[in-house]
């Protein structure tokens, strides 16, 4: 791959949005500053970011407003084939990032890409990683059948929200989301999933793709499950506009119906069986999370029983013995620093940044 490809620059937008963390903000975009993808920044800190001069970037001001609305203003500004969003305290590897939009030029019926994931933290030595998501590293979501893509995509579930994406179902998402009213982040997450996926095929490659931070926390953390929404009365109108939407949009891929309706009675209305896609792929993700749930509960019992003392030594201790075993984990799986030279290369890039803006900030 040629990496000096313009026409790579071209295709992809970098959507970054902020929320009263212009020190990460300004980090990422030191992180960026030699790279030539469009940067697209999307602020709702009350206070205008300072240092736009100093990147080549597009800024956008939206004080105060909601995540959707920026985030569909800014999307209104994205002219390229494909887009992306990296958290402001997040990294996405800039070398992945042409291997993503690459791959989606080859393979025009996948809809979205990504790579391998790793979390970062601060230690008494410096910073260190360990992987995420490994379980779901190796799924691949290829059917030709949306039914069988939204299901298999529920029954495993993983992220896909800081995936490389086409630009138009990004755009869809969220228009439909304010034009819906629908602002709950637990279904966004799920649901720009899904509309990838109503969309198109998904695979994970074998890269170095992002390093996200473990210590940070988003000022707007919501805990709500998607169990509880579906359960609780409260949720009611939020959940009712999530179906419609995303079923609409499904009943939108005309040229797809006759896929559309996979193993359903083909004498129903299409609008029933975009409901009942939408129904059984939910099913599927609650089934899968009540046995995890349920396995989480009984561990922390035992560790409760246990009565080990909180102390700060013992966090640490913790911490690092998860490293370790992250690490011996994927010791022969590529894309991760520890069995990849790339990968190594790129998290040194990223380390470096992060030691710098921790000097930075002693010396102020």
């Amino acid at each position: 791959m040629n990496k000096n490809n313009s026409s790579l620059f071209d295709k992809l937008t970098i959507v970054i949005p902020t929320h009263y963390r212009h020190k990460y903000l300004e980090r990422i975009l030191e992180y960026y500053k030699d790279s030539s993808f469009k940067i697209l920044v999307a602020d709702s800190t009350n206070e205008k970011f300072k240092k736009t001069n100093q990147y080549k970037v597009d800024y956008f001001h939206y004080p105060d407003s909601s995540y959707h609305f920026k985030m569909n203003k800014v999307l209104q500004k994205v002219t390229t084939k494909y887009c992306v969003f990296c958290a402001d305290d997040d990294f996405i590897a800039k070398e992945s990032l042409f291997e993503c939009v690459e791959f989606l030029e080859e393979h025009n019926d996948y809809s979205c890409v990504q790579g391998r994931y790793v979390g970062f933290d601060k230690y008494h030595n410096g910073y260190q990683f360990r992987p995420l998501y490994f379980n779901s590293r190796e799924i691949k979501i290829n059917n030709e059948y949306i039914s069988v893509r939204l299901k298999e995509y529920m029954e495993n579930y993983f992220q896909l929200f800081y995936a490389v994406h086409k630009k138009n179902h990004i755009k869809s998402f969220f228009y439909d989301c304010c034009n819906n009213k629908m602002y709950n982040p637990i279904l966004s997450e799920i649901g720009l999933g899904m509309y990838a996926l109503i969309s198109g095929k998904y695979k994970s490659l074998e890269t170095f793709y992002s390093a996200r931070d473990q210590e940070s926390v988003s000022s707007d953390v919501d805990r709500t499950t998607l169990d509880l929404i579906i359960e609780d009365l409260k949720y009611k109108e939020v959940l009712y506009s999530f179906f419609k939407m995303t079923s609409k949009f499904i009943l939108s891929k005309h040229s797809i119906f006759s896929k559309i309706i996979n193993k359903f009675d083909k004498s129903k209305d299409l609008k029933e069986d975009a409901e009942e896609i939408l129904n059984s792929s939910i099913r599927l993700y609650c089934d899968k999370r009540r046995i995890v749930t349920k396995a989480f509960e009984e561990r922390k019992k035992l560790l409760e029983k246990r009565k080990v003392e909180n102390s700060t030594k013992i966090k640490y201790e913790k911490k690092l013995k998860v490293m370790e075993l992250g690490h011996k984990q994927v010791i022969n799986h590529a894309g991760y620093p520890v069995s990849d030279k790339k990968a190594m290369k790129n998290w040194c890039e990223i380390k470096r940044l992060l030691d710098e803006a921790e000097s930075e900030c002693y010396e102020k």
